[in-house]
């Protein structure tokens, strides 16, 4: 993966961004620091997270056991509609839940991708006899989802993770790198920031466009940007 300089301004912790936000007007009730109550909320985001990989890792490796027709969901693969659908008939009148509510979640299915990279072996241990540890300590969930179609996400991730950066700078990390990318090779990638789900880059997994039509990405050139002597 190639290392970029810094090209593009901030998306998330621009200047505007930052100072959106009042510090003065944040209160808590019983008179709580703001920052007491930061931690706990990092700290309980991070403990649901941790939790629910660990179903979703459970859950995986049950469905990957089951088989209709002969057929069985392959990892990094949509799953066929005759197997959704039987899974789901057993869930609704068998299981007592909406299969559905889990595999279509928006962040679920995300998650799910990661599984073949984390654990090739996972058919192999069964997770409610072995620990199969969540990976990161800073990278949550924002994170994948914000990078899963993109090919170099693992590598993005293990920068991430090694410069401690919260969402938005990694964010902004990422998107530099995917404008630099799209001006060296074509458009290749685009930023999707929309009201209705988490924000995440686009890969278009198509031949590079001509010059005479090629797109640019949502993000600007800082202007005053100076590269190295």
């Amino acid at each position: 993966m190639k290392n970029y300089e810094k090209v593009y301004e901030n998306v998330f912790a621009n200047k505007q961004s930052l100072e959106r936000l009042k510090w003065d007007k944040i209160t808590i009730i019983d008179d709580e620091p703001v920052e007491s109550w930061s931690k706990k909320v990092k700290e309980l985001v991070k403990e649901n997270e941790l939790k629910q990989f660990s179903f979703l890792v459970k859950f995986a490796w049950l469905l990957r056991k089951f088989r209709y027709g002969g057929f069985r969901w392959e990892q990094n693969t949509l799953m066929p509609a005759h197997l959704s659908g039987a899974l789901g008939f057993w869930s609704k009148n068998y299981g007592n839940f909406n299969f559905n509510s889990i595999s279509n979640d928006y962040i679920n299915k995300k998650i799910f991708t990661y599984f073949k990279d984390f654990f090739p072996n996972l058919d192999l241990n069964n997770p409610f006899e072995s620990n199969y540890e969540y990976p990161y300590e800073y990278m949550g969930f924002s994170h994948l989802v914000f990078v899963y179609q993109i090919p170099e996400r693992l590598e993005l991730l293990s920068y991430g993770e090694k410069q401690k950066m919260d969402y938005a700078k990694f964010a902004d990390y990422v998107i530099n790198y995917i404008s630099c990318y799209n001006d060296e090779h074509g458009t290749t990638f685009e930023i999707k920031i929309t009201k209705f789900c988490l924000p995440y880059i686009k890969f278009l997994n198509r031949p590079i466009y001509e010059q005479q039509s090629k797109r640019r990405t949502n993000s600007r050139r800082r202007t005053n940007f100076k590269t190295k002597a």
